[in-house]
């Protein structure tokens, strides 16, 4: 659970400290503090979305300097919530673990994607004594997103992770394996074809040769439409406001991972949160090998959002039914915002490719939170919406800013085929 306290500080205690007490020494006044846990459940993040939307008072983040595991996009849902309570507030700031700016706390700390995203979303980072280290931690940073934007698609590192961070505001958003430079002018979003060719470079690096047989060409080929349907949008919404000025604070990216484990694993961890529960269950009653492995896929910015984007609306000014309304329009064939051609396509492509892998999506934007799940069969695609539509009082949530777009499918051995 998300620990809060109300507290006047002097020093942040150990992680195993249950009478925990934090200290801002620039303040005076209690502040609400936001203990970020290890596990990093969707719930989780909701209750924090939910805590920090309703209150008004001044806060600050602890964050974990290590997460344990997370399912269905949960690292990359409490970045975008991280994203959201930093514009809440007049000068973000964030508690860690580090003691004394030492690297071995502070590369970890960096390794995770919240780490990355709040080192560049927050004025203030503060070490374990409640001294800032914004500056060690920002040069660290800064050298982590320096190597990631160094990259290229055919040497992302093997392992069972991937991140591709831009950092819009710090004229650090064209990593070299997403964009062009060559002899243009300004560095180009790479096209359609060759983000097929990254999402093959993604499947290379993160799945272990026995587990690639679901991985035809047409599926990764599929996938890299979806990349680059859903980083063109980032590019086009996540980076100003709907007044077109720059927004102070843009951070966008790709975060993938798979994920091994037994199936009981897999239904402990996800236990909160009923769909991707609901999701798991349906892999324990079709297979009798209960270890799976899972890829995971999460694109993400910090921009306006998709109904905002849809509508030229502030999310303030939109009816929860027309937002509703304008993010099913999103997965509909042929429906874009954008008036180039060879638009409106990705959505729909992507969820025809999930059905067919027996796959999972969730869309966090605005104030809705949209899944398709389509393991044994699955759903139809506008099941989700219609119940959605339904419950819509119930269905209303805490607004995020940007869009987090995560989808899951599990990957199967050739002899584990059904």
């Amino acid at each position: 659970m998300i620990w809060v306290q109300n507290v006047e500080v002097e020093a942040l205690a150990p992680p195993e400290t249950c009478n925990r007490k934090f200290v801002q020494p620039l303040l005076r006044d209690f502040i609400t503090v936001y203990q970020i846990p290890k596990s990093m459940t969707i719930s989780d993040c909701e209750k924090f979305l939910r805590d920090i939307h309703e209150s008004t008072e001044l806060s600050q983040i602890a964050l974990p300097t290590r997460r344990k595991i997370s399912l269905g996009g949960g690292e990359a849902a409490f970045s975008q919530a991280i994203c959201t309570w930093a514009r809440k507030q007049p000068n973000p700031s964030v508690r860690t673990y580090i003691k004394d700016g030492d690297i071995s706390f502070i590369s970890p700390l960096l390794a995770t994607l919240y780490g990355l995203i709040a080192c560049f979303n927050t004025e203030i980072i503060l070490g374990s004594k409640g001294e800032d280290i914004s500056s060690i931690v920002r040069t660290k940073g800064l050298e982590r997103v320096k190597e990631i934007q160094n990259m290229k698609a055919n040497s992302f590192p093997k392992g069972n992770e991937l991140q591709i961070v831009c950092v819009d505001h710090l004229s650090m958003g064209n990593p070299e394996s997403l964009y062009a430079k060559g002899n243009f002018v300004e560095a180009r979003l790479r096209d359609r074809a060759e983000f097929q060719y990254i999402a093959r470079q993604i499947v290379k690096a993160l799945v272990v040769e026995e587990l690639s047989s679901e991985l035809t060409p047409e599926v990764v080929s599929g996938l890299g439409g979806m990349l680059y349907e859903i980083f063109r949008n980032t590019e086009d919404h996540g980076l100003r406001g709907l007044d077109k000025s720059r927004l102070m604070h843009s951070v966008r990216g790709i975060h993938a991972r798979v994920r091994t484990s037994d199936l009981e694993s897999f239904l402990r961890f996800s236990s909160d949160y009923t769909p991707l529960k609901d999701y798991f269950s349906q892999f324990k009653v079709q297979d009798s090998n209960h270890t799976r492995s899972f890829f995971e896929l999460s694109v993400f910015d910090s921009g306006v959002g998709f109904a905002p984007s849809w509508l030229k609306l502030p999310i303030e000014s939109i009816l929860p039914r027309a937002e509703l309304s304008a993010i099913r329009s999103c997965f509909e064939p042929n429906q874009t915002s954008k008036t180039r051609s060879g638009y409106g396509i990705g959505l729909p492509k992507v969820l025809e490719s999930l059905i067919q892998l027996s796959g999972f999506l969730r869309l966090r934007t605005g104030r809705f939170s949209v899944v398709f799940s389509f393991a044994g069969g699955g759903n139809k695609v506008a099941t989700a919406f219609d119940e959605l539509e339904s419950n819509l009082a119930e269905s209303i949530l805490s607004p995020v800013e940007g869009a987090l777009l995560t989808i899951l499918f599990p990957l199967r051995r050739s002899s584990n085929r059904r």
